[in-house]
C-alpha cells in the first residue's frame, strides 16, 4: 500500500532535466530583468543630469538677464537751427547696481518713434569727430572713465558713458511734445527702456532735458 503510494507520487514529478530547464529558464528571464533595469536606471541618471545642466545654465542666463543692465541718469537733446525739433540725442549711462561689466560697443538701441530703427554702438576714441551717428549707429563717448583706458566698458559703478544719437537720420528729426521710446539692449540681454519727451516749446533753447 504505501510503495503503490510513494510510486504515484513520484510518477507525477517532472524528471530531473525538466527541473535543470525551468532553473535555467528562470535564471535568463531573472538576468533579462536585471538588465533592463539597469540600462533604465543609467537613461534616467543621464537624463536627470542634463536637465538639471540646463536648468542650471537657463538660471544663469535668466540671471545675467535681469542685473547685467545700463541705468540712464540723463538725457538731453540739441534744438536744430529752426528751434522747432531735436537732432540730437545725448544719452548719460551708467551701470546698474550689481551688474558685471558693460561693454557698450556690443549693445544696441530700438529706437521707436515715429520710424522704427535698430542702432549698434560705435566708440569715438578721443572724441574723433569722424566718428559720427548716422540712422544705424549711436556714438560712444567718455564723460567719466575711473580706470582710464575701460571705455567703452562701464566697469565701475562712478564710471559714466555718452551714448549720442542722431534723430535727424533716423525720423527727420524729433518734433516739439513728441515722444519717442528707447531700449537700451546689453550684450547679456538684459534691457533698459527710456522714453525722451521733448517740451512743447524749444525757442530761444540751444538744449533741453529730455
Amino acid at each position: 500500500m504505501i510503495r503503490d503510494t510513494f510510486d504515484s507520487v513520484r510518477d507525477r514529478l517532472p524528471e530531473s532535466g525538466e527541473h535543470g530547464q525551468v532553473g535555467i529558464g528562470t535564471l535568463i528571464v531573472f538576468i533579462a530583468m536585471v538588465l533592463v533595469a539597469a540600462i533604465a536606471a543609467g537613461v534616467l541618471i543621464n537624463t536627470a543630469g542634463f536637465l538639471q545642466t540646463q536648468a542650471e545654465s537657463t538660471g544663469e542666463q535668466s540671471a545675467s538677464q535681469v542685473s547685467n543692465s545700463a541705468q540712464v541718469v540723463y538725457a538731453s537733446g540739441n534744438v536744430n537751427s529752426g528751434e522747432d525739433a531735436i537732432d540730437l540725442v545725448n544719452l548719460t549711462v551708467m551701470k546698474a547696481p550689481g551688474s558685471d561689466n558693460i561693454n557698450l560697443s556690443k549693445a544696441t538701441i530700438n529706437w521707436n518713434g515715429d520710424q522704427s530703427a535698430i542702432l549698434t554702438g560705435t566708440y569715438a576714441e578721443g572724441g574723433d569727430p569722424s566718428n559720427l551717428p548716422d540712422g544705424s549707429t549711436f556714438v560712444i563717448s567718455t564723460i567719466n572713465d575711473s580706470n582710464l583706458g575701460t571705455a567703452p566698458v562701464l566697469v565701475e559703478s562712478s564710471d559714466r558713458l555718452r551714448l549720442t544719437l542722431d534723430a535727424s537720420q533716423i525720423e527727420d528729426e524729433i518734433q516739439a511734445g513728441q515722444a519717442v521710446d528707447l531700449t537700451l539692449v546689453t550684450q547679456s540681454g538684459a534691457e533698459t527702456t527710456y522714453t525722451l519727451v521733448v517740451p512743447e516749446s524749444l525757442e530761444q533753447k540751444e538744449t533741453v532735458n529730455l
